[in-house]
Order: C-alpha cells, then structure tokens, then sequence
C-alpha cells in the first residue's frame, strides 16, 4: 500500500483509523462505512484490518479473513476512484506510448472503415451510373456495331410504341479525362430520365437551334472551372472538335452526373461520325408488348430487358468487388492482429502496477 502513496493520499486518512479492535470487527465497521458512503472511513478500517491480519496470518481461517479485507480494500479504492487515477497517472508517465497504442488502435479501426467505404462506394456509383444511363427504361432494341437506323425509331412512333427514346453514345476525351458523350431526344428521353426533363427553357433552345453544344452536370463544370457559354474541345477517336457549353444538369444525385456529356441526338451523330444510325431505342414496355413487338422488328434487331444487360454489368464487375472484399478481409486481420498487439503491450508495460492491484485484492473487473 505504500508504494502506492504517491496516488493515493493515505496520509490524509491515517487519522481514521481505529487504534484497538478486532480485524473482524473492523471489517463489519468499514462495510457499514462503505454503505453509507464514506469510502474514505471504509478504507481506513479496511487497511487497519488488514495490518492486523498480516501480523496474524498463521492458520487457513486468518488467511481468509486477510483475503476478504483485501478485496474490500479494493472496493474501497474503487469506489474512491483511486484505481482508474492510478491507471491514468501510469498513462501520463508515459505518454507517448499511450500515443502510439491509441493511434494503433485508431489506424486498425481506420483500415477497416476505409475499405468498406471504398467497396460500397464503388457499388453505389456502380448504381447511380447505370441508373442515369439507363433510367426508367425497362427494354432496349439493339444491333450490331454498325447500329440501328434512326428510321426504325420513326417506325415505332408511328406504330404508337411508346414511351420510346433514341440514344446515341461514345467515349471522349476532354483535356485527358475520359467522357461518355450521350445524345438524347430532348423531347421523348425527359420520359426516362429526369434530368431531361427538367431542362431550363434556355438550355432546351441552346440546345436544339444552336450547332455543336453540349450540356455537362455542375461537379463536373465546378472542376474543369469551365462556366455556361464557355468553349470546349472533345477529342472524339483521336479528331479534335469545338463545342460549346450551353447549360448545365442537375440530378439529385450530382456523383451519378460525373464523366457524363448530353447533347441533342442530331449533334451527336455528327461529333461521333453515325449520322443516320443510333446505337439503341430505349423502351417502357408492359407486360405482353413484347408480342406485339416482334412483327415490326427488321432482320438482327434484338429486344432485350434492361435488368438483364444491367445483370451482365454487374458481372462484369464482380470481380472487382471480390478483391475488394479481399482486401477487406486483409484489412480486418491486419487491424485485429494491430489492436490486439497494442492493447498487449500496454498490459505488459503495466504489468507491474496491476500485480501490486492485484496483491491488494483488486478484481479482474476492477482492473478492466
């Protein structure tokens, strides 16, 4: 006990202690103390018992009573908040490996954390991609690489099977950066995509009367510091070819606008070198219209649903996401095998300090 005197103040309390009695009865005294809230008087009572035990302590039945005031000496210590000050006051001696084991800890726990927001990042923008690009569209028609003729799309109208949209895309490149550049019908894709619908009345204007312009999502303006009415160079199969910026897009998901480029259907075929073909028809098809389809299909047009072609992207990248739950499971061991060595040396390091708790009577639980 007095080696702990420097954390906790005996001295202050060595008046309490009773000079005469029985250690029995001094026991009962310091529960009855400890009971009433007087962890001080519970201590001195306990320590006094103690002394008198060890002076004692020749057969089985003074050891156990030396064993029962030790444990209510650490009751006592406890319940005067004098263990956890003596862990603290070990901390502060030595703070810089108190530093390096809450960083380890924190980097283990971090590690963990980073990965699986990577691998659900990565699905969520996996999925706000395929939701702009795809929309509400529960069917598509689709050909070979030479595309379908844009005539098909003017049949199908007549025909009455709608809703109905053309699409035409293609990779660019702006300022090194690689785009998908999709030209839509302004006036039939606001029916699958609510970004085109919701077009300002300028844009819209800009984008049908005036040659070569585009409209790109507000992040992507923000970081390329380009404004509405700006210039713009794409670089389409190796060819460079001046736009202008006439608006801008707004989602309520911006993230799923990044790397996108929209420009009327007409604008697109003359930037991607397909006038007079698209790349796919875009349908919402109730069940049964597939039927009715059919007969108005020419030779190597397919129909196909677009949950099944999204399914084959999400094959496509199956992949990537098992190595990212690789990496998540590497992470968690690292981190757990982190933690656990940390936590291990700060016991060792005060292995010392918890033996002589210990001796005293201190519990497991009283310690941890």
């Amino acid at each position: 006990i007095q080696a702990f005197s420097d954390v906790v103040d005996l001295e202050a309390i060595e008046d309490l202690k009773p000079d005469t009695g029985q250690p029995a009865a001094m026991v009962e005294d310091g529960i009855v103390a400890l009971r009433a809230g007087d962890a001080a008087r519970a201590f001195a009572y306990f320590e006094r018992a103690t002394e008198l035990l060890i002076e004692s302590a020749d057969d089985d039945d003074a050891r156990v009573e030396l064993a029962g005031a030790r444990i209510n000496l650490a009751g006592a210590l406890a319940r005067m908040g004098k263990l956890a000050l003596a862990s603290w006051r070990d901390m502060r001696q030595h703070l810089s490996q108190t530093l390096l084991t809450v960083l380890g800890i924190a980097l283990g726990v971090a590690v963990l954390v980073a990965v699986d927001l990577a691998n659900e990042s990565a699905r969520r923008a996996f999925d706000l991609s395929m939701s702009t690009l795809t929309g509400k569209a529960t069917h598509r028609l689709v050909a070979g690489e030479t595309g379908l003729d844009e005539g098909l799309y003017v049949q199908l109208r007549r025909a009455r099977v709608r809703p109905s949209t053309p699409v035409v895309e293609g990779l660019v490149r702006v300022e090194g950066e690689a785009f998908r550049l999709i030209g839509i019908d302004p006036f039939s894709d606001g029916d699958f995509r609510p970004t085109s619908g919701e077009l300002p009345e300028g844009n819209l204007r800009a984008l049908l009367t005036r040659p070569d312009t585009v409209l790109l999502g507000g992040r992507d303006l923000d970081r390329l510091k380009l404004r509405i009415g700006d210039g713009l160079e794409l670089e389409v199969a190796g060819a460079r070819r001046p736009v202008e910026i006439a608006g801008r897009v707004d989602s309520d998901n911006p993230v799923a606008l990044e790397g996108l480029i929209f420009a009327d259907i007409a604008t697109a075929q003359e930037l991607l070198e397909r006038v007079g073909s698209i790349d796919r028809i875009e349908l919402m098809l109730e069940p049964g219209q597939e039927r009715r389809l059919a007969p108005l299909l020419p030779a190597g047009v397919r129909l196909e649903a677009v949950r099944g072609n999204r399914g084959v992207q999400q094959r496509m990248t199956e992949s990537f996401h098992t190595n990212l739950a690789a990496m998540g499971l590497l992470a968690l061991l690292v981190g757990v095998l982190l933690v656990y060595n940390t936590v291990t040396f700060s016991v060792l390091r005060r292995r010392g300090l918890l033996g002589m708790l210990r001796v005293l009577g201190a519990t497991r639980a009283d310690l941890f």
